[in-house]
């Protein structure tokens, strides 16, 4: 639901901590002692700690200049592409940010009415499970005694986005013919993992290759 917002406010404190509850459009505010004379607010920036993130794993925001006591702070949560910001939300007690459906998210906040300019927001990407495997080529041709040749795969998810840090394994049906280096492999941050296809007596052989529940079969011809 691209455009959509989640809100939440947060007022620091001294000495004592912010406390929020979390809802759909949630908010956690929390009085203050402070006086209102407060000096003029540079631009606000947001700093999420990672880039790419799982469904429902937390990702640390941070805003700088760092809020002074008696300042309210409210973030807004934006889907630029494919997620649904009505169950992202960051959270007042933990200063958080959690997103339940893949997409791409930005995080604004606005501190004693300063909102942060576009490039002061931060993104983060959520990625799904392992949906695509793109192998190209599709299919090898390799001579019998040559040297082994390499097979890469890009793994992604529903919506195109690379998965580092997914395991891939590679298994082929006819070793004798075509055998692999390993048995499993790691995407790189581009999503990308390989493994050398050695080629043996002639023959075909097929190597199947798989991330979570998703597999391709790769022919190879040996001549």
């Amino acid at each position: 639901m691209t455009g959509a917002y989640d809100n939440q406010q947060i007022t620091f404190l001294t000495g004592t901590n912010a406390t929020g509850q979390s809802s759909g459009s949630s908010s956690g505010t929390a009085a203050t002692g402070a006086g209102s004379n407060q000096p003029a607010q540079p631009d606000v920036t947001v700093t999420l700690a990672k880039e790419l993130i799982r469904p429902g794993e937390p990702d640390a925001v941070t805003v700088s200049p760092a809020p002074a006591p008696g300042q309210t702070v409210t973030y807004q949560v934006e889907a630029l592409k494919n997620g649904d910001a009505s169950p992202a939300a960051v959270d007042a007690n933990t200063g958080t940010f959690t997103a339940q459906v893949p997409g791409v998210y930005r995080v604004v906040a606005t501190v004693n009415g300063v909102t942060s300019a576009e490039n002061y927001a931060d993104r983060v990407t959520v990625t799904g499970n392992p949906a695509v495997l793109t192998i190209n080529p599709g299919s090898y041709a390799l001579k019998a005694g040559s040297s082994p040749t390499t097979l890469y795969v890009e793994v992604s998810d529903q919506n195109q986005q690379f998965l580092p840090g997914e395991t891939v394994t590679f298994l082929s049906d006819n070793p004798n013919v075509v055998s692999v280096s390993s048995s499993s492999a790691t995407t790189n941050d581009n999503g990308v993992a390989s493994v050398q296809l050695i080629p043996g007596q002639t023959g075909t052989a097929h190597i199947t290759v798989t991330s979570g529940s998703v597999s391709s079969v790769v022919p190879v011809t040996v001549s």
